[in-house]
Protein backbone atom coordinates (compact mmCIF):
# COMPACT_ATOMS: atom_id res chain seq x y z
CA UNK A 1 0.00 0.00 0.00
CA UNK A 2 1.73 3.64 -0.90
CA UNK A 3 2.58 5.67 1.99
CA UNK A 4 0.45 9.15 2.57
CA UNK A 5 2.40 12.48 3.08
CA UNK A 6 -0.80 13.94 3.01
CA UNK A 7 -4.09 13.45 4.38
CA UNK A 8 -6.20 11.80 1.98
CA UNK A 9 -8.67 8.71 0.79
CA UNK A 10 -6.88 5.37 0.14
CA UNK A 11 -8.94 2.94 -1.86
CA UNK A 12 -8.41 -0.56 -1.10
CA UNK A 13 -10.34 -3.76 -2.07
CA UNK A 14 -9.95 -6.93 0.11
CA UNK A 15 -11.34 -10.05 -1.19
CA UNK A 16 -13.83 -11.37 1.76
CA UNK A 17 -15.26 -14.68 -0.02
CA UNK A 18 -15.29 -18.34 1.01
CA UNK A 19 -15.22 -19.86 -2.14
CA UNK A 20 -11.75 -21.68 -2.19
CA UNK A 21 -10.86 -20.48 -6.41
CA UNK A 22 -10.71 -23.39 -9.03
CA UNK A 23 -7.20 -25.14 -9.71
CA UNK A 24 -7.37 -26.70 -13.00
CA UNK A 25 -4.87 -28.94 -12.20
CA UNK A 26 -6.10 -30.39 -9.42
CA UNK A 27 -6.33 -34.14 -9.70
CA UNK A 28 -9.41 -36.33 -8.39
CA UNK A 29 -10.04 -39.88 -7.88
CA UNK A 30 -13.67 -41.77 -7.49
CA UNK A 31 -14.97 -44.82 -7.63
CA UNK A 32 -19.05 -45.06 -8.59
CA UNK A 33 -21.96 -47.23 -10.28
CA UNK A 34 -21.94 -45.84 -13.77
CA UNK A 35 -24.27 -47.34 -16.89
CA UNK A 36 -21.46 -48.34 -19.07
CA UNK A 37 -17.36 -48.21 -19.21
CA UNK A 38 -14.72 -50.51 -18.10
CA UNK A 39 -15.02 -51.73 -14.56
CA UNK A 40 -12.49 -51.54 -11.85
CA UNK A 41 -9.92 -49.99 -14.26
CA UNK A 42 -8.43 -46.68 -13.93
CA UNK A 43 -9.92 -44.13 -16.87
CA UNK A 44 -8.62 -40.36 -17.01
CA UNK A 45 -11.91 -38.15 -17.58
CA UNK A 46 -11.14 -34.35 -18.28
CA UNK A 47 -14.58 -33.00 -19.36
CA UNK A 48 -18.47 -33.81 -18.70
CA UNK A 49 -19.03 -34.83 -22.10
CA UNK A 50 -15.98 -37.51 -21.56
CA UNK A 51 -17.82 -38.66 -18.60
CA UNK A 52 -20.93 -39.48 -20.57
CA UNK A 53 -18.92 -40.78 -23.75
CA UNK A 54 -16.72 -43.23 -21.29
CA UNK A 55 -19.35 -43.93 -18.23
CA UNK A 56 -22.75 -42.97 -20.05
CA UNK A 57 -25.19 -40.72 -18.80
CA UNK A 58 -26.87 -40.37 -14.69
CA UNK A 59 -30.16 -42.51 -14.03
CA UNK A 60 -31.92 -43.09 -10.85
CA UNK A 61 -29.73 -45.65 -9.24
CA UNK A 62 -26.30 -43.64 -9.89
CA UNK A 63 -27.24 -40.21 -10.23
CA UNK A 64 -25.30 -39.22 -6.98
CA UNK A 65 -22.51 -40.93 -8.67
CA UNK A 66 -22.93 -39.49 -11.39
CA UNK A 67 -22.84 -35.70 -10.22
CA UNK A 68 -20.25 -35.98 -7.88
CA UNK A 69 -17.84 -36.50 -10.85
CA UNK A 70 -19.72 -33.82 -12.97
CA UNK A 71 -19.07 -31.41 -10.33
CA UNK A 72 -15.58 -31.59 -9.90
CA UNK A 73 -15.24 -31.28 -13.62
CA UNK A 74 -16.39 -28.06 -13.59
CA UNK A 75 -13.49 -27.44 -11.64
CA UNK A 76 -10.67 -29.15 -12.72
CA UNK A 77 -10.02 -31.28 -15.91
CA UNK A 78 -8.50 -34.30 -14.47
CA UNK A 79 -10.29 -36.83 -12.83
CA UNK A 80 -9.52 -40.51 -12.05
CA UNK A 81 -12.72 -42.68 -12.46
CA UNK A 82 -13.23 -46.13 -11.82
CA UNK A 83 -16.22 -47.89 -12.10
CA UNK A 84 -17.45 -50.15 -9.47
CA UNK A 85 -18.37 -54.10 -10.36
CA UNK A 86 -21.94 -54.99 -9.71
CA UNK A 87 -22.84 -58.34 -9.14
CA UNK A 88 -25.57 -58.64 -11.36
CA UNK A 89 -23.87 -56.93 -14.37
CA UNK A 90 -22.68 -59.22 -17.19
CA UNK A 91 -21.57 -58.87 -20.85
CA UNK A 92 -24.24 -59.29 -23.56
CA UNK A 93 -22.90 -62.22 -25.95
CA UNK A 94 -24.19 -63.05 -29.39
CA UNK A 95 -24.88 -66.81 -27.70
CA UNK A 96 -24.64 -68.62 -24.91
CA UNK A 97 -24.61 -67.10 -21.12
CA UNK A 98 -23.91 -64.17 -20.32
CA UNK A 99 -20.40 -63.21 -19.75
CA UNK A 100 -18.42 -61.24 -16.45
CA UNK A 101 -15.87 -59.26 -18.72
CA UNK A 102 -14.89 -56.24 -16.46
CA UNK A 103 -11.84 -54.40 -18.84
CA UNK A 104 -10.00 -55.11 -22.08
CA UNK A 105 -7.27 -56.79 -19.70
CA UNK A 106 -9.71 -59.37 -18.20
CA UNK A 107 -10.47 -60.41 -21.54
CA UNK A 108 -7.43 -60.84 -22.91
CA UNK A 109 -6.63 -62.87 -19.83
CA UNK A 110 -9.60 -64.92 -19.44
CA UNK A 111 -11.04 -64.53 -23.09
CA UNK A 112 -15.14 -65.48 -23.54
CA UNK A 113 -15.09 -68.71 -24.44
CA UNK A 114 -18.58 -70.31 -25.96
CA UNK A 115 -18.95 -67.07 -27.91
CA UNK A 116 -17.95 -65.32 -31.08
CA UNK A 117 -19.34 -61.89 -29.79
CA UNK A 118 -18.83 -60.14 -26.58
CA UNK A 119 -20.20 -56.48 -25.84
CA UNK A 120 -17.09 -54.92 -24.52
CA UNK A 121 -19.30 -52.90 -21.39
CA UNK A 122 -21.69 -54.63 -19.21
CA UNK A 123 -25.40 -54.02 -18.52
CA UNK A 124 -27.79 -52.40 -20.83
CA UNK A 125 -25.62 -50.60 -23.55
CA UNK A 126 -24.05 -54.28 -24.39
CA UNK A 127 -27.62 -55.47 -24.63
CA UNK A 128 -28.94 -53.03 -27.07
CA UNK A 129 -26.05 -54.25 -29.75
CA UNK A 130 -26.74 -56.40 -32.52
CA UNK A 131 -24.15 -57.64 -35.37
CA UNK A 132 -24.66 -58.37 -39.14
CA UNK A 133 -22.39 -59.74 -41.43
CA UNK A 134 -22.25 -60.18 -45.01
CA UNK A 135 -19.82 -62.76 -46.78
CA UNK A 136 -19.27 -63.02 -50.19
CA UNK A 137 -20.94 -61.23 -53.40
CA UNK A 138 -24.05 -63.55 -53.34
CA UNK A 139 -24.48 -62.42 -49.68
CA UNK A 140 -24.42 -58.89 -50.59
CA UNK A 141 -26.66 -58.74 -53.66
CA UNK A 142 -28.46 -61.47 -55.44
CA UNK A 143 -31.38 -61.82 -58.18
CA UNK A 144 -33.88 -64.37 -58.02
CA UNK A 145 -35.63 -65.02 -61.30
CA UNK A 146 -39.15 -67.14 -62.01
CA UNK A 147 -38.80 -70.51 -60.14
CA UNK A 148 -35.08 -69.96 -58.42
CA UNK A 149 -36.81 -67.39 -55.94
CA UNK A 150 -38.60 -64.80 -57.27
CA UNK A 151 -42.81 -64.36 -57.27
CA UNK A 152 -45.03 -67.29 -57.17
CA UNK A 153 -48.38 -65.15 -57.61
CA UNK A 154 -49.46 -62.21 -58.11
CA UNK A 155 -49.95 -59.39 -55.08
CA UNK A 156 -51.98 -55.91 -55.36
CA UNK A 157 -51.33 -52.64 -53.87
CA UNK A 158 -51.46 -52.39 -50.26
CA UNK A 159 -49.99 -56.38 -49.42
CA UNK A 160 -47.75 -57.25 -46.87
CA UNK A 161 -46.89 -60.41 -47.91
CA UNK A 162 -45.72 -61.74 -50.61
CA UNK A 163 -45.08 -65.58 -51.87
CA UNK A 164 -41.94 -66.62 -53.50
CA UNK A 165 -40.91 -69.90 -55.05
CA UNK A 166 -38.27 -70.16 -52.18
CA UNK A 167 -38.00 -68.66 -48.82
CA UNK A 168 -34.84 -70.10 -47.73
CA UNK A 169 -33.20 -67.95 -50.45
CA UNK A 170 -34.03 -64.36 -48.00
CA UNK A 171 -33.20 -63.55 -44.56
CA UNK A 172 -35.20 -61.55 -42.33
CA UNK A 173 -33.65 -57.86 -42.63
CA UNK A 174 -33.44 -58.66 -46.61
CA UNK A 175 -33.90 -55.44 -48.67
CA UNK A 176 -35.94 -56.64 -51.64
CA UNK A 177 -36.89 -55.30 -55.44
CA UNK A 178 -39.29 -56.45 -57.68
CA UNK A 179 -37.84 -56.36 -60.95
CA UNK A 180 -40.50 -57.59 -63.82
CA UNK A 181 -41.07 -60.62 -65.60
CA UNK A 182 -38.35 -61.89 -68.11
CA UNK A 183 -38.40 -59.89 -71.30
CA UNK A 184 -41.45 -57.17 -69.61
CA UNK A 185 -40.29 -54.21 -68.31
CA UNK A 186 -42.78 -54.21 -65.28
CA UNK A 187 -40.75 -53.38 -62.33
CA UNK A 188 -40.89 -50.46 -59.92
CA UNK A 189 -37.86 -48.71 -58.08
CA UNK A 190 -39.29 -49.17 -54.46
CA UNK A 191 -37.55 -50.86 -51.63
CA UNK A 192 -39.08 -53.19 -49.30
CA UNK A 193 -37.88 -54.98 -46.24
CA UNK A 194 -38.46 -58.61 -45.29
CA UNK A 195 -39.70 -58.43 -41.18
CA UNK A 196 -40.34 -61.78 -41.32
CA UNK A 197 -40.41 -65.39 -43.01
CA UNK A 198 -42.92 -68.02 -42.87
CA UNK A 199 -42.23 -70.91 -45.61
CA UNK A 200 -42.57 -69.27 -49.08
CA UNK A 201 -44.50 -66.28 -47.41
CA UNK A 202 -42.29 -63.10 -47.12
CA UNK A 203 -43.65 -59.94 -44.76
CA UNK A 204 -42.54 -57.19 -46.12
CA UNK A 205 -42.79 -53.04 -45.50
CA UNK A 206 -40.89 -50.36 -47.36
CA UNK A 207 -37.96 -50.00 -46.62
CA UNK A 208 -36.93 -46.61 -44.56
CA UNK A 209 -40.10 -45.54 -44.24
CA UNK A 210 -41.59 -44.42 -40.99
CA UNK A 211 -45.10 -45.61 -41.20
CA UNK A 212 -44.07 -48.71 -43.31
CA UNK A 213 -46.31 -50.02 -45.76
CA UNK A 214 -47.69 -52.22 -48.26
CA UNK A 215 -46.79 -52.66 -51.84
CA UNK A 216 -46.79 -49.49 -53.89
CA UNK A 217 -46.88 -50.85 -56.93
CA UNK A 218 -49.05 -54.29 -58.27
CA UNK A 219 -46.61 -57.45 -58.35
CA UNK A 220 -46.72 -60.11 -61.25
CA UNK A 221 -46.79 -63.97 -60.98
CA UNK A 222 -43.28 -64.99 -62.08
CA UNK A 223 -41.75 -61.26 -61.46
CA UNK A 224 -37.76 -61.22 -60.34
CA UNK A 225 -36.50 -60.10 -57.47
CA UNK A 226 -33.28 -58.80 -56.50
CA UNK A 227 -32.26 -59.29 -52.29
CA UNK A 228 -29.52 -57.17 -50.97
CA UNK A 229 -27.78 -57.26 -47.64
CA UNK A 230 -29.77 -54.73 -44.64
CA UNK A 231 -26.99 -52.84 -45.06
CA UNK A 232 -25.73 -53.11 -48.44
CA UNK A 233 -26.25 -49.63 -49.08
CA UNK A 234 -23.08 -48.54 -46.68
CA UNK A 235 -20.68 -50.13 -48.65
CA UNK A 236 -19.27 -49.15 -51.71
CA UNK A 237 -18.95 -52.54 -53.23
CA UNK A 238 -19.44 -56.49 -52.31
CA UNK A 239 -16.46 -58.74 -50.17
CA UNK A 240 -14.39 -60.51 -52.35
CA UNK A 241 -10.82 -62.08 -52.00
CA UNK A 242 -8.10 -59.84 -50.12
CA UNK A 243 -4.61 -58.77 -51.66
CA UNK A 244 -3.49 -60.71 -48.76
CA UNK A 245 -5.62 -64.02 -49.78
CA UNK A 246 -5.22 -63.73 -53.63
CA UNK A 247 -1.41 -64.15 -52.74
CA UNK A 248 -1.74 -67.23 -51.10
CA UNK A 249 -4.44 -68.33 -53.69
CA UNK A 250 -7.41 -68.32 -51.56
CA UNK A 251 -10.41 -66.62 -52.12
CA UNK A 252 -13.58 -64.85 -50.95
CA UNK A 253 -12.09 -64.22 -47.76
CA UNK A 254 -13.66 -60.88 -47.17
CA UNK A 255 -16.53 -59.86 -44.70
CA UNK A 256 -18.38 -57.08 -44.18
CA UNK A 257 -19.36 -56.55 -40.21
CA UNK A 258 -22.33 -54.05 -39.02
CA UNK A 259 -22.96 -53.07 -35.13
CA UNK A 260 -25.84 -51.67 -35.03
CA UNK A 261 -28.37 -50.45 -32.07
CA UNK A 262 -31.67 -52.64 -32.43
CA UNK A 263 -33.34 -51.32 -29.52
CA UNK A 264 -32.75 -47.62 -29.47
CA UNK A 265 -30.97 -47.32 -25.98
CA UNK A 266 -27.61 -45.89 -27.34
CA UNK A 267 -29.27 -43.94 -30.78
CA UNK A 268 -33.00 -43.50 -29.17
CA UNK A 269 -33.07 -45.34 -33.02
CA UNK A 270 -34.48 -48.98 -33.57
CA UNK A 271 -32.84 -50.48 -36.32
CA UNK A 272 -35.20 -53.32 -36.92
CA UNK A 273 -37.71 -50.82 -36.59
CA UNK A 274 -39.13 -48.74 -40.33
CA UNK A 275 -37.35 -45.79 -40.74
CA UNK A 276 -34.66 -46.26 -38.52
CA UNK A 277 -32.58 -48.78 -40.37
CA UNK A 278 -29.21 -46.61 -41.01
CA UNK A 279 -29.60 -44.16 -38.06
CA UNK A 280 -28.88 -46.99 -35.70
CA UNK A 281 -25.54 -48.05 -37.13
CA UNK A 282 -22.77 -48.12 -34.37
CA UNK A 283 -20.12 -48.99 -36.68
CA UNK A 284 -19.45 -50.46 -39.94
CA UNK A 285 -16.03 -52.54 -40.49
CA UNK A 286 -15.57 -53.44 -44.38
CA UNK A 287 -13.46 -55.36 -46.01
CA UNK A 288 -11.66 -57.80 -43.34
CA UNK A 289 -10.86 -61.08 -43.35
CA UNK A 290 -11.91 -64.40 -42.08
CA UNK A 291 -7.95 -65.07 -42.36
CA UNK A 292 -6.48 -65.45 -38.77
CA UNK A 293 -3.31 -64.41 -40.11
CA UNK A 294 -4.61 -61.77 -42.89
CA UNK A 295 -2.67 -59.06 -43.66
CA UNK A 296 -3.38 -55.44 -44.57
CA UNK A 297 -0.63 -54.38 -47.11
CA UNK A 298 0.90 -52.32 -44.65
CA UNK A 299 1.27 -55.18 -42.87
CA UNK A 300 -0.99 -54.62 -40.01
CA UNK A 301 -3.70 -57.78 -39.09
CA UNK A 302 -6.80 -57.72 -41.34
CA UNK A 303 -8.42 -60.52 -39.63
CA UNK A 304 -11.70 -59.25 -38.69
CA UNK A 305 -12.09 -60.17 -34.87
CA UNK A 306 -8.45 -58.46 -34.03
CA UNK A 307 -9.51 -55.57 -36.24
CA UNK A 308 -12.77 -55.22 -34.12
CA UNK A 309 -11.13 -56.01 -30.77
CA UNK A 310 -8.20 -52.97 -31.74
CA UNK A 311 -10.51 -50.51 -33.15
CA UNK A 312 -13.96 -50.95 -31.95
CA UNK A 313 -14.88 -48.01 -29.46
CA UNK A 314 -18.95 -47.58 -29.37
CA UNK A 315 -18.27 -44.65 -27.46
CA UNK A 316 -15.59 -42.54 -28.68
CA UNK A 317 -18.48 -40.97 -31.50
CA UNK A 318 -17.15 -38.27 -33.90
CA UNK A 319 -19.79 -35.23 -33.37
CA UNK A 320 -20.26 -32.05 -35.43
CA UNK A 321 -20.90 -28.96 -34.15
CA UNK A 322 -24.19 -28.18 -34.50
CA UNK A 323 -24.78 -24.62 -32.43
CA UNK A 324 -24.95 -20.56 -33.16
CA UNK A 325 -22.50 -20.66 -35.78
CA UNK A 326 -22.65 -23.86 -37.28
CA UNK A 327 -26.09 -24.76 -37.49
CA UNK A 328 -27.88 -23.93 -40.57
CA UNK A 329 -29.80 -26.51 -42.24
CA UNK A 330 -27.59 -27.06 -45.07
CA UNK A 331 -25.34 -28.47 -42.71
CA UNK A 332 -27.56 -30.35 -40.57
CA UNK A 333 -28.40 -31.90 -43.63
CA UNK A 334 -24.88 -32.71 -44.50
CA UNK A 335 -24.16 -33.94 -40.91
CA UNK A 336 -26.76 -36.26 -41.12
CA UNK A 337 -26.11 -37.77 -44.69
CA UNK A 338 -22.90 -38.13 -43.64
CA UNK A 339 -20.87 -41.61 -43.35
CA UNK A 340 -18.16 -43.08 -41.52
CA UNK A 341 -14.45 -42.69 -42.93
CA UNK A 342 -13.71 -46.58 -41.69
CA UNK A 343 -10.46 -46.48 -40.05
CA UNK A 344 -8.09 -48.57 -38.04
CA UNK A 345 -4.08 -48.96 -36.97
CA UNK A 346 -4.86 -45.21 -35.24
CA UNK A 347 -1.91 -43.34 -33.84
CA UNK A 348 -1.34 -42.01 -30.90
CA UNK A 349 -3.39 -44.54 -29.27
CA UNK A 350 -4.01 -42.11 -26.19
CA UNK A 351 -6.03 -39.27 -27.15
CA UNK A 352 -3.88 -37.25 -24.05
CA UNK A 353 -1.39 -35.97 -25.55
CA UNK A 354 2.45 -37.42 -24.44
CA UNK A 355 4.63 -36.25 -27.57
CA UNK A 356 4.00 -32.75 -28.87
CA UNK A 357 3.63 -32.06 -31.84
CA UNK A 358 2.08 -35.51 -31.66
CA UNK A 359 2.49 -38.32 -34.70
CA UNK A 360 -0.82 -38.92 -36.36
CA UNK A 361 -1.86 -41.69 -38.06
CA UNK A 362 -4.34 -44.50 -39.42
CA UNK A 363 -5.14 -46.99 -42.24
CA UNK A 364 -8.16 -47.38 -44.37
CA UNK A 365 -10.45 -49.82 -44.40
CA UNK A 366 -11.06 -48.87 -48.30
CA UNK A 367 -7.94 -48.04 -49.95
CA UNK A 368 -10.00 -46.38 -52.87
CA UNK A 369 -10.97 -43.44 -50.55
CA UNK A 370 -7.10 -42.71 -50.07
CA UNK A 371 -6.76 -40.25 -53.18
CA UNK A 372 -9.53 -37.89 -52.59
CA UNK A 373 -9.15 -37.84 -48.41
CA UNK A 374 -8.21 -34.45 -46.79
CA UNK A 375 -6.74 -33.64 -42.97
CA UNK A 376 -7.46 -30.70 -40.38
CA UNK A 377 -6.27 -30.38 -37.22
CA UNK A 378 -7.62 -27.17 -35.11
CA UNK A 379 -6.48 -26.53 -31.31
CA UNK A 380 -6.91 -22.81 -29.60
CA UNK A 381 -5.10 -21.00 -32.17
CA UNK A 382 -6.66 -22.24 -34.83
CA UNK A 383 -5.93 -24.57 -37.62
CA UNK A 384 -2.51 -26.20 -37.46
CA UNK A 385 -0.33 -26.10 -40.52
CA UNK A 386 0.42 -30.06 -41.32
CA UNK A 387 1.55 -31.90 -44.37
CA UNK A 388 -0.65 -35.28 -45.30
CA UNK A 389 0.65 -38.48 -46.71
CA UNK A 390 -0.68 -41.13 -48.51
CA UNK A 391 0.51 -44.90 -48.85
CA UNK A 392 -2.20 -46.84 -50.51
CA UNK A 393 -4.28 -47.44 -47.55
CA UNK A 394 -2.14 -45.29 -44.64
CA UNK A 395 -2.47 -41.68 -44.12
CA UNK A 396 0.15 -39.89 -42.10
CA UNK A 397 -0.39 -36.37 -40.53
CA UNK A 398 2.65 -34.43 -39.57
CA UNK A 399 2.43 -30.79 -37.96
CA UNK A 400 4.59 -27.66 -38.33
CA UNK A 401 4.06 -26.69 -34.63
CA UNK A 402 2.78 -28.17 -31.60
CA UNK A 403 -0.55 -28.10 -29.92
CA UNK A 404 -1.41 -25.91 -27.71
CA UNK A 405 -2.26 -26.71 -23.99
CA UNK A 406 -6.23 -28.11 -23.71
CA UNK A 407 -8.05 -29.93 -26.04
CA UNK A 408 -7.67 -30.19 -30.16
CA UNK A 409 -9.04 -31.87 -32.90
CA UNK A 410 -8.36 -33.82 -36.18
CA UNK A 411 -11.20 -33.75 -38.87
CA UNK A 412 -10.94 -35.92 -41.90
CA UNK A 413 -12.87 -36.22 -44.75
CA UNK A 414 -13.32 -37.91 -48.15
CA UNK A 415 -16.13 -38.88 -51.13
CA UNK A 416 -16.53 -42.44 -52.02
CA UNK A 417 -17.46 -43.46 -55.80
CA UNK A 418 -21.36 -42.53 -55.45
CA UNK A 419 -20.04 -39.13 -54.39
CA UNK A 420 -21.28 -39.36 -50.55
CA UNK A 421 -18.94 -37.79 -47.88
CA UNK A 422 -17.17 -39.75 -45.50
CA UNK A 423 -16.29 -38.38 -42.00
CA UNK A 424 -13.95 -38.96 -39.15
CA UNK A 425 -13.42 -36.68 -35.92
CA UNK A 426 -10.74 -37.61 -33.06
CA UNK A 427 -10.08 -35.12 -30.24
CA UNK A 428 -6.79 -34.71 -27.91
CA UNK A 429 -5.91 -33.41 -24.59
CA UNK A 430 -2.61 -31.99 -24.13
Amino acid sequence: MAFQVSPGVVTKEVDKTNVVPPVSSGIGVMVGHFSKGPVEEITIINTEEELVNTFGKPNATNYEDWFTAANFLQYSSNLRVIRADAAAAKNAVGAGAAKDIKNRADYDTNGAAGSVWTAKTMGAHGNALKVSICAGANGFSQKYAANTGGVNGAKSVGDTTVTVDSGTKFNVGDIITFDGTSGADTGHSTKYEVTAINGADLTIRQSDQVNGGGLTSAVLDNEEITRRWKFHDLFDSAPGTSTWAADKGYTNDELHIVVYDYTGAITGFDADAAGQRTAAVLETFGFVSQGGIAKTPQGGSNFYANVINDTSNLYYLPRFSLNERYGEIDRVRFAANTKGLGIYDFIPSNPSIEENPPFIGFSLLDQKLAPSIDCFVFDSKGQVESEIFKFNERIEIRLKRKLTIGRSRLNCTAKDKNNNWRWFGHQFYL
